[in-house]
């Protein structure tokens, strides 16, 4: 959680002191305790701001631990073993079914998340793990939401537990994160193809 707070606020530095412009764009940290936001606060705010045209929700959730040990990355079903890797050193960028944001956010960040792999999928939000976070209730609420993770307790055996501690967490491989994240930013405005051609 302190983590994901400290990048948040680091990228959010970065993007004024480059003067981006984010009309298009709602960065939420997780809430404290188990990453959930209360119940549909945020996208009621947005929805309440008549916003919907214009916001792609991106929610940054644990996006700090990696690991190089062949098998350590664990999945829902074992089908998924087919599609990505089974070590766990990767970024996941999660979206909804019928939605492209996710595969073009991939493909943004790579770039300058090099050398850290960046994955996207696309699965119903009742797979268990896509919709555990804020992105969620924005989805709930119809609007474009992508989660960016490195899996959690799907990879990190201390997740939530005492020994789940910031020397665990890589600070390298997490500032990558930020950087393909960041160079994604300047889409995001008037003339975002990340946001054009709508395919809900």
């Amino acid at each position: 959680m302190a983590g994901v707070l400290i990048k948040t606020l680091s990228l959010l530095m970065v993007l004024c002191l480059a003067g981006t412009v984010l009309i298009r764009l709602l960065v939420v940290r997780p809430a404290a305790g188990d990453g959930q936001a209360p119940p549909g606060r945020a996208a009621r705010l947005v929805r309440e701001a008549n916003l919907q045209a214009h916001v792609l929700m991106i929610c940054l959730e644990m996006i700090g631990y990696f690991s190089d040990q062949p098998g350590s990355q664990h999945f829902t079903f074992p089908l998924l073993r087919l599609f990505y890797p089974s070590t766990g050193n990767y970024i996941v960028v999660v979206d909804r079914m019928r939605s492209g944001h996710g595969p073009r956010i991939r493909d943004a960040m790579r770039p300058a998340a090099a050398p850290l792999p960046v994955y996207s999928i696309n699965a119903p939000a009742f797979l268990w793990g896509i919709g555990l976070s804020d992105h969620r209730n924005f989805w709930k609420s119809g609007f474009d939401a992508v989660m960016i993770t490195d899996t959690a307790f799907y990879r990190n055996r201390a997740y939530h537990t005492a020994g789940d501690t910031a020397d665990r967490l890589d600070f390298t491989r997490m500032a990558r994160v930020v950087d393909g994240l960041f160079l994604c930013m300047p889409v995001q405005t008037s003339a975002s193809p990340l946001l054009a051609n709508r395919d809900r």
